[in-house]
Formats: C-alpha cells, structure tokens, sequence
C-alpha cells in the first residue's frame, strides 16, 4: 500500500461521455457515492484510531494511515469529475450530493461506533465486489466509445480499493472481533445498510439524470432507461455475494485483478484532456 498523487484532468469531460446515456448516468450516480462516502470514512476512522493498540496493532495503524490518505486522493478526484457533470447541464445533482452530505452527517452524530465501523466495512466490501470487474475492463466492454478519462479514474480508484481491501476489515474485527458471531453479525448488518443507502441515492440520482434528459429533449421519460443495467460491469459483481455473507469471508483472500499493476499505473502517468 502506498499514496498515490495522479494528475487527472477532466476539463472538457462532456457529462454524457459516452453514446450509451443511460448507462453512463448510472456509473455517473454511482459518482457521487466516493465523494461523499470518503470523507465519511476518513471521520469515522479517526474515531476508531485512538481505540487500537498502539503496539498489538502498530502495522494496522500504520496501513490505517496509507488507507485514509488514499480516500482523500480518491474522493477529490471525483469531487472534480462530479462538478464538470453537474455544471455540463444537469445542476440538480447539488440537491443530491447536499442530501448525501447531510445523511453522512447525520450518521456521525446519532450512530455508534460499531454501527459506523459495519457500514464502513459494508462499503469496503461491496467496492471489492466491483474492483475485479472494472479494473480489468468492464467498462472499456461495455461503453467502448467512452471518454478515457472516467473510466481511468474508476480503474485506478478501484485498484487502489483492492489493495487497501483489509483495512476497515481489520479495524472493526480488532474492536469488536473478540465474540465471532457478533461480529458476524456486525459486518452483515453494515453490508445490509450500506448496501441500501447507497442503492436508494444513486437510483435517486439516475433518476433525475435521466428526467434531464428527457426534459431537455422535450421527451416523455423512457422507462426502459431507468432500469438497472446488465451486463459483466454490473452483473458480475453480484457473483461475489455468497463469500461476503459467509462467515468465513475475510478480505485478505480476494484474488487481485489480472490488470492491477496497469491500473495502479495510470497514477503515475494520468489522463488529460
């Protein structure tokens, strides 16, 4: 694990990047999720830091550190691709993005840690579930004529997620792991809320992507273009489901994706426009 500084660039990103819109908008809702959940991640791991062994849990403290300071990159990245898209013409993604502001603040002030500790995991979880797909190409499959740069930013991000992949899972285990069905319990519970939180945000999100351009087009709303999409990008991921909610599952043994050493790459090289 290691911080990384890319030098993304998405001045000129048109916000429909690529020629299939509704699947664009669904990878953009999905945009606003580490713009928000981040910061979020970073505030509740502060909270748990002071709690661990600074000795019997040195190393974890010390990947906690490289964790952390990876989420800051990611989220400010998408922060920016987020604006290019809400300024290309669809200025209602603020109401959005200030609604999933305020329920992360809400959280951290009504919540406990445990609580906190299992949606962070949860979340930790399920971006291990697309990591495999996305870094090694699903997006490239399925939106072929795509601007590069959002789907760079997705595979580097993603890549750096897989590697940081035990990190959240460590923290809660090392806090609350000494009875083993309550924490069991606690990860399939955190799985449970992030899993519906974010699923209700960004279908919120598509939802009013896809009414844009509808409106703008003088159009009806085409229904079919509300339906979650298919496909490896979207449908393979789920196939990781069963090892998340067994109780065995421990991060540590994902297999990386084939393209990882690629994607961690583009940090260093970056994508303008």
């Amino acid at each position: 694990m290691k911080v990384r500084h890319p030098a993304f660039d998405f001045v000129g990103v048109d916000p429909v990047w690529a020629s299939d819109a509704p699947l664009v908008h669904w990878v953009n809702a999905i945009g606003i999720i580490p713009a928000y959940v981040e910061p979020f991640l970073i505030k509740v791991m502060q909270r748990a830091r002071p709690l661990l062994d600074p000795v019997a849990d040195a190393e974890l403290l010390s990947d906690l550190d490289v964790f952390q300071r990876q989420e800051a990159q990611h989220f400010k990245f998408h922060v920016a691709l987020n604006g290019w898209i809400r300024d290309g013409g669809y200025p209602g993604m603020a109401d959005h993005e200030r609604a999933f502001a305020r329920e992360y603040d809400a959280f951290l002030e009504t919540k406990p840690l445990g609580w906190l500790l299992g949606y962070c995991e949860g979340f930790e979880s399920m971006g291990l579930a697309i990591a495999n797909v996305w870094v090694d190409g699903g997006l490239e499959t399925s939106l072929p004529d795509a601007d590069p740069r959002p789907i760079a930013l997705w595979r580097w991000h993603l890549a750096e997620e897989y590697e940081h992949r035990t990190v959240a899972f460590r923290v809660l285990k090392a806090l609350y792991g000494q009875r083993r069905l309550r924490f069991y319990r606690m990860r399939l519970a955190g799985l449970f809320h992030a899993a519906r939180h974010i699923g209700q945000r960004v279908r919120s999100l598509h939802t009013y992507l896809i009414e844009s351009d509808a409106a703008a087009a003088g159009a009806p709303v085409d229904r079919r273009a509300r339906r979650p999409p298919k496909g490896d990008a979207f449908g393979r991921p789920l196939q990781f489901l069963p090892k998340l909610l067994g109780p065995r599952y421990d991060p540590q043994d994902a297999r990386p994706p084939v393209r990882l050493a690629e994607a961690l790459a583009l940090s260093s090289t970056g994508l303008s426009g």
